[in-house]
């Protein structure tokens, strides 16, 4: 009778799992970037510029919006927003793009956030205490994209963990005009669902296994 109740809140527990499963936390990917001069391809040859940068992204499962993030030193913003001149600026920034293509390849504006302006209704300018600049927006269906989101989020969400994807950020400026530092954007999937239900059956199990040692003891 011991061994039976022991087996039945084993199985009952693991039976909710189901009742959990159909209602996970909210689904996303996440992806990355780091800006620099060595990724950009300039007709001239590679920029020389110190100027550095850094980005996180999150595509929501749907495919309808991509927030992104970026943080970017040595670079002044102050032309294109209201923002103050850092004192460490090496050079003044002009345009900030959304571009396609492969890492080592040029490829066209898919999305412009500065030059063209098309994410006007929630991007975001900070200066920030340690003399960096970051830019934070939302490139969702509604902006006037070069190119839809619609037809880029298909392609990001299918790209393997940690893997390039074919979109790369491209800041310009008034010395490096093809653009002074590049960062191709790099996928890395969320598996927060997963990871509960996986605590959650571990959980159950251990209970079980628990309560069977002491009612066999």
């Amino acid at each position: 009778m011991k061994h039976f109740f022991a087996s039945t809140t084993l199985v009952t527990g693991l039976a909710l799992l189901p009742s959990f499963a159909i209602t996970p936390a909210s689904a996303y990917t996440l992806f990355q970037a780091t800006l620099d001069s060595a990724q950009e391809v300039a007709p001239g040859g590679v920029t020389q510029s110190p100027a550095t940068g850094s980005a996180s992204l999150k595509l929501n499962d749907a495919g309808t919006e991509l927030s992104y993030s970026i943080n970017v030193v040595g670079v002044d913003f102050s032309q294109l927003a209201d923002v103050a001149s850092p004192a460490n600026a090496l050079d003044v920034a002009t345009l900030l793009h959304f571009h396609q293509a492969p890492r080592g390849e040029n490829g066209p504006v898919v999305f412009g956030i500065f030059g063209p302006d098309q994410d006007n209704d929630d991007r975001t300018v900070t200066s920030n205490s340690d003399g960096s600049t970051t830019i934070s927006g939302i490139w969702d269906l509604d902006d006037p994209a070069s190119t839809s989101l619609s037809e880029i989020a298909p392609g990001l969400l299918a790209t393997a963990p940690g893997a390039d994807t074919d979109l790369y950020f491209n800041l310009h400026s008034e010395n490096d005009p093809a653009g002074i530092i590049r960062g191709q954007i790099i996928a890395t999937p969320v598996s927060e669902p997963f990871s509960v239900l996986g605590l959650l059956a571990v959980g159950v199990i251990g209970a079980g296994s628990a309560i069977k040692k002491k009612l066999v003891s």
